[in-house]
């Protein structure tokens, strides 16, 4: 790589970027997250409007309407945005991470620190809920819980495909293959940090931020220590899984008004289905949480061992002014602005 071809040259004297430097990089990654994220809503928009005037007679069916929003997304997204995105990170500097396998125990574990993170995401999400409920004095709706409907067996379909399929392989290959390329010359941290904010800000409101901030910095760090998109791939197929088709399939099985009836007339029958389901979810339940503890408890036993160290990159940005470096730009400014602007809207 020649860094005098992009004129981010790091100080003699520091080993770091100086400050114009720095700003500069931000700025550009900044600006061109921007692009991306107007311009696939805008298309999104745009691609909506067209497929409800073109498709009008079959829309009323659930997994016709289904298949067409996520083909909008990806669309709007991968097909529109994606291009300029590229365009305008191509400038940057790149690097690859070095390739590595990672074992079956270490696949497992990383699996569990997963559900940990999906569920200390969530767990998060329904504070903020609260909070806003509380500053709106109204009721606000979680946009994936509408979203999906394991009544309709087309719906699942549709839902396995896009969200489960579809949407991890491509969300992949965007915020870890590529937007990891650009940012692990800055250093891993940066990388692991930046990815998953990114990712948890397009996911465009307050509910999904906490765990795709979360999960999107773990799925990083996977992809920078081993090299292979696979993994995170495969981690997030999972939980996309267990999120958008398990979660909700067990959850429509419980019925709160026969299990209320059930315990006020004091006589329990184990074969009653309202308490079969129950006991699926109570299971489902305990597993998830056996999960999450045994990935807390290998992600601080890792830490401890020095395990989860982060390299510094070839162009480090200096340590003083990090902040005002990191958002005192036009670009960083610009797609905080509209992150805000696109969490706000969809809250109203």
């Amino acid at each position: 790589m020649n860094s005098k071809k992009y004129r981010f040259i790091p100080n003699l004297a520091t080993g770091c970027l100086t400050d114009d430097s720095a700003k500069a990089y931000f700025s550009r990654l900044g600006i061109a997250v921007f692009v991306l994220g107007i311009l696939s809503t805008a298309s999104a928009t745009l691609l909506a409007i067209l497929a409800k005037t073109a498709l009008s007679s079959v829309l009323s069916i659930s997994a016709v309407a289904a298949a067409a929003n996520h083909l909008v997304s990806i669309i709007a997204i991968y097909c529109v945005a994606f291009p300029f995105f590229n365009l305008l990170i191509k400038p940057l500097p790149s690097v690859k991470p070095f390739k590595s396998r990672m074992g079956f125990k270490d696949g497992v574990i990383g699996f569990c620190i997963c559900v940990a993170a999906m569920m200390t995401g969530n767990y998060i999400s329904n504070v903020i809920l609260v909070w806003v409920e509380t500053f709106l004095g109204a009721t606000t709706e979680n946009p994936i819980a509408s979203a999906i409907s394991p009544a309709d067996p087309a719906v699942v379909i549709v839902t396995v495909i896009f969200m489960v399929i579809a949407a991890p392989m491509l969300e992949e290959i965007l915020f870890r293959k590529v937007l990891c390329a650009k940012l692990l010359p800055l250093g891993e941290g940066y990388a692991i940090v930046l990815s998953g904010a990114i990712f948890g800000l397009f996911h465009g409101n307050l509910y999904q931020f906490a765990y795709g901030f979360l999960l999107g910095a773990f799925f990083a760090f996977i992809y920078i220590k081993t090299g292979k998109l696979i993994y995170t791939v495969i981690y997030h197929m999972a939980i996309n899984l267990m999120g958008s088709v398990i979660g909700p399939w067990i959850l429509s099985m419980i019925d709160i008004d026969k299990l209320t009836a059930i315990i006020e007339s004091g006589s329990i029958d184990p074969s009653d289905p309202a308490l079969t389901s129950l006991l699926i979810l109570s299971i489902y339940e305990t597993l998830m949480m056996v999960a999450a503890v045994v990935g807390i408890v290998f992600f601080f036993k890792a830490k401890k061992k020095n395990m989860l160290a982060l390299e510094q990159g070839i162009l480090p940005p200096p340590k003083k002014n990090r902040l005002a470096n990191l958002f005192c730009n036009v670009g960083v400014a610009a797609a905080i602005t509209y992150f805000v602007l696109r969490m706000v809207m969809s809250l109203i």
